[in-house]
């Protein structure tokens, strides 16, 4: 999707998926924006109104970076970016504040890095929730919650919204998403800036619906070889994608498996794959990963 940790407004991005008001629970809605939430209805259509577009820095922006990363930046760089006046009491002190202060999304330094809680300046370290013990406690916990049921349900819609069929176009406009900048489709074979912020469009179909209930039993096993040549590629019993896999989106493979000009390797099936269900381009399909790379797709 063109994003860098180079761009202090087009950096990686995670979803948020909890508020934290309670250690299981307080889920996040996956299928509105983090934008939307935080803004509303009826104040995203206004802004559509006058300017035609919904969101400026779609998914973070470089204050709300700042912010998340403040314990780690040097105070040189918070009075450039968030205020020239530094008070250490107006920038979120817990994770629970952070999240409710945020129009934008998470970054996976929450997911994997608890060093971003402990403060290199005038801020006091970041809080975690209460029934976490440490922040490396609760980089453990976060991640818990990013691989839960509740969340894979719905984490498709999510993955629609920032790199699928809703991050640009007329669907961008219905989930009042639509961006200042397009920076690519990439699904068209265009390229896709680096060097500058925007939405990029990466898919041209729904993104397939995690219907996994025992993810455990993927483990060192390829899903889409296990699909497309009926074996797995680990010593384990051969597991069948069906098991696991969302209705509409087998019909989709079966469908573009038929009509395809009959390939009989695995790569010639999973470029057909797609390039038919994904829209992907000859030079994409080529270059994709190989389905012995695809572990634990889902």
């Amino acid at each position: 999707a063109g994003r860098s940790t180079a761009l202090t407004n087009d950096h990686y991005v995670f979803p948020w998926v909890s508020d934290f008001s309670v250690k299981h629970g307080g889920w996040r809605d996956l299928s509105k924006t983090k934008f939307r939430i935080a803004k509303g209805d009826e104040l995203l259509d206004r802004t559509y109104q006058v300017s035609k577009h919904h969101v400026s820095d779609p998914g973070l922006s470089d204050l709300a970076l700042c912010i998340y990363l403040a314990r780690r930046a040097p105070l040189s760089v918070l009075k450039s970016v968030v205020r020239t006046n530094f008070v250490p009491e107006h920038y979120p002190a817990t994770v629970e504040r952070l999240y409710a202060w945020s129009p934008d999304e998470c970054i996976p330094e929450f997911y994997c890095d608890a060093s971003v809680f402990a403060s290199s300046n005038e801020l006091k370290d970041l809080e975690v929730p209460s029934w976490c013990a440490s922040p490396e406690d609760f980089v453990r916990y976060h991640r818990e919650l990013l691989e839960s049921q509740e969340v894979s349900k719905h984490i498709h819609l999510w993955i629609d919204l920032t790199f699928g069929i809703n991050a640009t176009g007329p669907a961008s406009i219905r989930e009042r998403n639509c961006p200042l900048v397009v920076k690519g489709d990439a699904y068209r074979g265009s390229k896709v800036s680096t060097s500058s912020p925007g939405a990029a469009r990466l898919f041209s179909v729904p993104h397939p619906r995690r219907a996994v209930s025992q993810p455990e039993k993927l483990e060192g096993v390829s899903i889409l070889e296990t699909y497309l040549d009926g074996t797995a590629t680990s010593g384990k019993a051969h597991t069948s994608l069906r098991q696991f896999s969302d209705r509409d989106a087998i019909e989709s493979v079966d469908a573009c498996l038929t009509e395809c000009s009959s390939p009989t390797t695995t790569p010639e099936k999973c470029a057909a794959l797609l390039r038919s269900v994904y829209g992907f381009g000859d030079e994409q399909a080529v270059l994709a990963p190989a389905p012995s790379s695809a572990l634990r797709i889902a």
